[in-house]
């Protein structure tokens, strides 16, 4: 029982708002949902930085598994036109953002936050054919920019549910694989014959418009 009562008093003692002189200017925040696939992200969040001001920072690392295009077509612009095989594909992005957020006034809602800033994106695609005797990887790196709203629902001093719905757009960039890139300017390095950057585009499912909506918690340290 003794046991007990002191795991209470911790979980009680957590849930206390800190003293103004101790209270920290962090948080940590973990949110999971869709990014033009499944995923979810770390981030951490600073506020206070200018006294007075409402702004807040954050930064965050981000995974997700997303849509790899279409194996077969795949093969064709960056290997060969060989169709024998079984396709088996998946694909994912890891990234990083940076954002600044204010709260505003929309649709009577309180603590509700606009966001944006700028986003990186490391693409990952891998193409296995069984009994084809092909197995490869097409990748992409990209910058853009993103931006939304967060809705912040307090469960305790500490601990905040957050809602949020966003959109991010990702600069073409170079695609790779097998020892052959496309680039969006035209230029090639050991392009197939009759293949441009828009095929090996319309092959993969690199990030352009990434549609978010997540589900999380932040914890004030």
């Amino acid at each position: 029982m003794w046991r007990l009562s002191s795991v209470l008093c911790l979980v009680a003692m957590a849930a206390q708002p800190l003293p103004a002189q101790t209270r920290s200017h962090y948080s940590g925040e973990f949110t999971a949902g869709y990014r033009s696939g499944w995923g979810y992200e770390a981030l951490v969040v600073a506020q206070d930085l200018v006294r007075g001001s409402q702004l807040r920072v954050r930064v965050g690392l981000r995974y997700a598994t997303v849509n790899a295009g279409r194996a077969m077509d795949a093969r064709h612009v960056f290997i060969n036109d060989n169709t024998n095989g079984t396709p088996v594909q998946h694909a994912h992005t890891t990234g990083l953002k940076l954002d600044v957020l204010y709260p505003v006034h929309l649709f009577g809602q309180r603590h509700l936050y606009a966001f944006g800033g700028p986003r990186g994106a490391w693409y990952t695609a891998d193409y296995r054919f069984v009994g084809g005797n092909e197995d490869f990887e097409v990748t992409s790196n990209h910058w853009g920019l993103g931006g939304g709203l967060e809705k912040r629902y307090r469960m305790s001093p500490r601990v905040a549910l957050t809602l949020a719905v966003g959109l991010d757009y990702y600069f073409p960039s170079m695609i790779y694989g097998h020892d052959t890139s496309y680039s969006p300017d035209g230029t090639s390095v050991n392009g197939r014959d009759g293949y441009t950057y828009a095929d090996a585009d319309r092959a993969v499912g690199q990030p352009k418009l990434d549609p978010q909506l997540t589900l999380g918690f932040e914890y004030q340290f």
